[in-house]
């Protein structure tokens, strides 16, 4: 009741979850939050599947039937039945937002951007996407928004670490430590999509200096801004903000929050009637 916000998942690893399981929980913590949740959801990576005997083969229609049967479920239809899930009976309570959470649907195939428009309500680009892939993604997104026969609005969520000072030098100097520790993390598993082993790791640059321009928001609010009209102009339309990564201070993350509220926000709010 304190705060307006939005509460979401970004991502929900949907092929380890039993569905029923899943669908109580979202509809609970929609209850809870007011109407307020979004569930981000992907499929996740090769170790988890197998961990999880998941048989890859049947993954992308196990995660189409799981979205259609949370949607069956949500809507308080007495269960589903697809050719790999089968669920007898519905759920209750109901969530509190009719039909269910907005689903965002991530993923770096362009099955992923169909599904994101076949069965969610937008496409939703992690934190180690480069912006040039992202473009590439959002370019399939709409592509098979058009296909659909009834329009929908392109909804797209960008995840971004985001770290912000008075200049340039100061934001980068004061949140390298704190970003290039996520950084690390993403290299360590191959995770920055589109690039290769030598773009990752070559050369005598920061993590950050390399990549901060395509999957970082770090600098001035001006330098910030300009960075976020590009994304909205390739069609981005959410952005979710990393403002602590790794063990960053508490001042640190309030002063990039401060700033980016009062230099950045202002400029695409619409002007009051």
């Amino acid at each position: 009741r304190e705060t307006s916000l939005r509460l979401g998942t970004g991502v929900t690893l949907v092929p380890v979850w039993h569905p029923l399981k899943l669908a109580y929980d979202t509809a609970m913590l929609d209850q809870l939050s007011g109407g307020r949740l979004i569930l981000g959801v992907g499929l996740g990576n090769p170790p988890d599947w197998v961990r999880f005997g998941i048989r890859r083969e049947e993954l992308a229609q196990r995660m189409d039937e799981m979205l259609r049967a949370l949607r069956a479920l949500w809507s308080g239809k007495p269960g589903f039945q697809g050719n790999l899930i089968r669920i007898e009976g519905g759920i209750a309570p109901l969530p509190l937002q009719p039909g269910g959470p907005p689903l965002w649907v991530g993923g770096r195939t362009r099955r992923a951007t169909q599904r994101a428009a076949w069965l969610g309500e937008g496409y939703y680009a992690a934190t180690p996407y480069l912006f040039s892939f992202i473009q590439e993604q959002i370019e399939r997104y709409h592509a098979a928004l058009a296909t659909l026969p009834v329009p929908k609005s392109p909804l797209v969520g960008v995840n971004r670490l985001t770290v912000l000072a008075e200049d340039d030098a100061t934001a980068r100097s004061e949140g390298r430590p704190y970003v290039e520790s996520v950084l690390e993390k993403y290299v360590a598993i191959n995770e920055l999509a589109g690039l290769s082993a030598d773009e990752v790791q070559g050369g005598s640059m920061t993590l950050l200096d390399r990549h901060n321009e395509q999957v970082c928001l770090v600098g001035s609010p001006a330098t910030v801004l300009a960075r976020v009209k590009q994304y909205a102009a390739i069609g981005v339309t959410d952005l979710q903000l990393r403002v602590a990564p790794g063990d960053m201070p508490a001042p640190l993350i309030e002063r990039t929050i401060r700033l980016f509220g009062e230099k950045v926000l202002p400029q695409f709010r619409e002007a009051p009637a």
